[in-house]
Formats: structure tokens, C-alpha cells, sequence
């Protein structure tokens, strides 16, 4: 199963259909659940950056958005 749902990926954990990824607080917050910290890393994902058309000229936005890309990929590599 794939899910951009933390809500659905618990459900489908917590009904048997496996294991899957939340975040530490959703998964502490739920009896039942187990706790496996040594996993493989998935591949991965996509991550879009959407801007307003109106705003894709702004000096600022386009300063901030060119931040983002520069630094989200070497948080998420």
C-alpha cells in the first residue's frame, strides 16, 4: 500500500496489512503499535514546490523558493 496519509497508513498498519512509516508522535500516541528503529530507509520521494503564479516573480518568493531547493535536497538525501 502507498499513502501520502498518516491517518489511512495506521489504519492499514493497525488492520494487519503490515508494517509502514509514521512519525514518532502519531505512532507513540497508538497502543498496540511497535516500535522498529534499525529499518531500511525507503527510496526517494517526490516533494513539489508550489508557488502561486501571481507570486513566481516576486524577488522575495523567487529568493526563498531557490533557497528550498538548494537545502531540502540535502536534507532529504
Amino acid at each position: 500500500m502507498r499513502s501520502n496519509d498518516v491517518l489511512a497508513t495506521v489504519s492499514a498498519i493497525r488492520h494487519g496489512l503490515g508494517i509502514g512509516r509514521v512519525p514518532g508522535f502519531v505512532g507513540d500516541a497508538i497502543p498496540g503499535l511497535m516500535h522498529f528503529k534499525d529499518i531500511p530507509v525507503l527510496p526517494r520521494q517526490s516533494l513539489w514546490l508550489l508557488t502561486h503564479p501571481d507570486m513566481r516573480k516576486v524577488s522575495r518568493m523567487r529568493v526563498f523558493n531557490a533557497f528550498l531547493t538548494e537545502n531540502i535536497i540535502d536534507i532529504l538525501a
